[in-house]
């Protein structure tokens, strides 16, 4: 069988009822460049911004909700869909942001998997992420939990006692200072990188 071609490019397709806010938040505040695209009259407006190169992240609801607690982010109920954003100073975007009178949801984080994060509310109620890049992912290649999924070996979950962050566990402390995140008393990372029991 022939495996189909990598797409050119990815295009993210927001309906928003708040044309102008949402224009005004991603081009005019995130810097968005703005190129020409086909609409007719009236209400029919269409923006088309460059965002730069983009990547499709799949995740479980599981690692959602822990992406959520290592952010300090609020949670949402049901599927999601967030957009994250590249950027060369985390702080600094986020203030330009905050100033241009968006919410900041959670403050800047440095995460287990070398990042400086941080995520503000964007129009419409959708979840912005900034993140900024503290290595190469040839270097974090090499770091514990960093796999592809087929790679990555799959929990098995044997206790009893709930955990607010990561689910259940047993009462036992785990070291997860190898993922990055210091000595918890529940709970899987998301990053595992052999089989192990909660």
């Amino acid at each position: 069988m022939t495996q189909q071609k990598s797409p050119q490019q990815l295009r993210l397709i927001i309906e928003t009822d708040d044309f102008d806010e949402a224009l005004r938040f991603y081009r005019d505040v995130l810097g968005m460049p703005e190129q020409p695209a086909f609409a007719t009259e009236g209400d029919d407006r269409v923006s088309i911004l460059s965002a730069g190169i983009a990547t499709i992240e799949l995740a479980t609801p599981t690692h959602i909700r822990n992406i959520d607690a290592i952010e300090q982010a609020p949670t949402t109920d049901g599927p999601t869909l967030r957009i994250a954003l590249e950027v060369h100073d985390t702080e600094n975007a986020v203030n330009a942001v905050a100033a241009s009178g968006a919410e900041q949801l959670s403050p800047v984080v440095h995460t287990p998997f070398q990042t400086l994060n941080a995520r503000v509310s964007g129009p419409g109620g959708w979840q912005v992420t900034f993140f900024q890049e503290l290595e190469s992912l040839e270097d974090r290649a090499g770091r514990a939990g960093f796999l592809t999924d087929d790679q990555r070996a799959r929990l098995t979950w044997r206790s009893r006692s709930p955990c607010p962050l990561f689910g259940w566990h047993d009462e036992d402390e785990h070291d997860w200072s190898r993922w990055g995140l210091g000595v918890l008393a529940c709970g899987d990372t998301g990053f595992p990188h052999e089989e192990a029991s909660c």
